[in-house]
């Protein structure tokens, strides 16, 4: 080989090499780097989002389409396997995050096939665990619930509820809480003929608490909304079977019921609390939100005017 081939021939490794080299770098350097990049920009979105006090819904379908944007090329079984744990574990972050906002079913199935993943490393936590645990319940998913407990005990401290679900369907629907949270009972809620006032609601809200207290020192007010009011809790986390149980049993004038699904619900565009959401012929005609120390009797009156009810 004279001079010139064996320069060719070491130039042709080295580039050999060199393109290896930055192949190998996109695929362990780059791709992991996108994904923290990903996430630190989806955190600050949605808190931006969630600061600018958009409605519910438009928060969601905000937030959800920047989710999607950014994590749905990562989300595939292909794809997790080739990136470092720390990276799994970030994805799975983001589909916890957009799930709180979005109770979608396809971030579900993201935050299934990330911990699946983190599972299948060796890489166990109880807090994804429960992450994922709380999901399914909050998705109303209680039989996959029920099996993902099995073989995860510590996920939750709270048991699977048994469900009743045979009530022929006349408008949303609620879960009656019986047993103390151990049974749910699915029933409908008929906006049109019987209840005509929602409230969203919390028993750990203290907003709610100070509504409450209010309209029961007014003797018409109470009357009427015990009459026509459904208290129902949003379709989250945060407040356990147990807690509702518990409430109701100290308050049987304002009993709450969790909300089956929050699509169900289409009039209803904010789901903090407490709103109170007045309806006529099924339609809502007045809405009351929060409530200051002044209160909101002189609206909650108003409002029922409006529905007819007084």
């Amino acid at each position: 080989m004279n001079g010139f081939s064996r320069r060719l021939s070491g130039s042709i490794y080295s580039l050999v090499v060199l393109v290896t080299f930055v192949a190998c770098s996109g695929n362990s350097e780059k791709p992991p780097a996108r994904v923290e990049a990903a996430f630190d920009s989806f955190y600050q979105f949605q808190d931006d989002v969630v600061r600018s006090d958009p409605s519910t819904n438009t928060a969601t379908s905000k937030i959800h389409t920047r989710y999607r944007a950014l994590f749905s090329p990562y989300q595939t079984s292909a794809m997790v396997r080739q990136l470092r744990p720390d990276d799994v574990a970030l994805l799975f972050r983001a589909a916890d995050l957009d799930f709180f906002f979005t109770v979608s079913a396809t971030t579900l199935a993201d935050m299934q096939l990330d911990l699946a993943e983190l599972s299948r490393r060796g890489i166990a936590r109880t807090d994804n665990d429960a992450k994922l645990y709380a999901a399914l319940v909050e998705s109303r998913s209680f039989k996959k619930a029920r099996a993902f407990a099995k073989l995860h005990p510590l996920a939750s401290d709270e048991a699977v509820p048994d469900v009743v679900d045979n009530v022929v369907r006349k408008g949303p629907t609620t879960l009656l809480v019986m047993d103390g949270g151990r049974k749910l009972v699915r029933k409908s809620v008929d906006l049109e003929e019987g209840r005509r006032i929602v409230v969203i609601s919390s028993p750990l809200c203290h907003f709610c608490q100070r509504a409450i207290r209010s309209i029961e020192t007014d003797a018409v007010l109470r009357r009427l909304v015990l009459d026509h009011a459904t208290w129902i809790v949003p379709q989250d986390r945060s407040t356990s079977f147990a807690t509702v149980a518990n409430w109701n049993r100290l308050h049987p004038n304002e009993t709450m019921e969790f909300t089956y699904r929050r699509e169900e619900w289409p009039m209803v565009d904010r789901w903090e609390t407490p709103v109170f959401y007045f309806f006529k012929n099924g339609h809502v005609v007045s809405k009351v939100s929060g409530w200051p120390v002044a209160g909101r009797k002189a609206e909650i009156s108003r409002s029922l005017r409006l529905a007819g009810l007084r």
